[in-house]
């Protein structure tokens, strides 16, 4: 939940597109990786998808914010990052924020309470992505409840081949199906 694991890089490199040594400010989520693919592909992105595409960012066209990145752990830890602020919500519901514009590696655990704004601004944010019934669309505004039934992702089922399975391992997969056939 620390931003030793958090704070993982993201590179694009898209020549004529994406302008070269560029940095985006905000924290974007792993969610953000399908939507901004499938956007750079020219293909749709479904209405399922949780996260949103980053190209705006990269071609310095914002999208409207906030800009805002959630984390979980096994439902005992959530995690919301904005701007310079992260708050850790714990299972027993006891938290704690970090300023990690002044101390990004996480020393100092800081009484929420003395920063009543930022602690309230990602509560107000993390209350309302988790309480939307459209996770993709949580800030979006709604009239209520949309009668129009949502499509749904198909599921396809990919045939284990040895190949397949030395290059999930190698990409650092690892499942009993794999485990099986290589034995083999």
């Amino acid at each position: 939940m620390y931003q030793e694991l958090l704070g993982v890089p993201l590179l694009f490199r898209w020549p004529g597109v994406i302008p070269p040594n560029q940095r985006i400010g905000p924290a974007v989520s792993t969610m953000d990786i399908g939507p901004t693919v499938l956007e750079a592909t020219g293909v749709a992105v479904p209405e399922q998808f949780e996260g949103r595409s980053l190209l705006g960012f990269m071609r310095g066209d914002w999208p409207p914010g906030p800009y805002v990145a959630f984390s979980d752990f096994l439902e005992h830890r959530r995690v919301i990052r904005g701007g310079d602020w992260k708050l850790i919500i714990r299972g027993n519901l006891s938290q704690v924020i970090f300023d990690l514009g002044n101390d990004y590696w996480e020393k100092t655990e800081l009484d929420g309470s003395k920063h009543p704004i930022a602690q309230r601004y990602l509560r107000t944010l993390h209350g309302q992505f988790l309480g939307a019934q459209d996770r993709g669309r949580w800030l979006a505004p709604s009239s209520g409840p949309s009668k129009k039934a949502k499509p749904t992702l198909d599921e396809e089922k990919q045939e284990m081949t040895p190949e397949l399975c030395e290059q999930l391992v190698a990409l650092g997969y690892i499942s009993a199906e794999c485990d099986k056939l290589l034995s083999n």
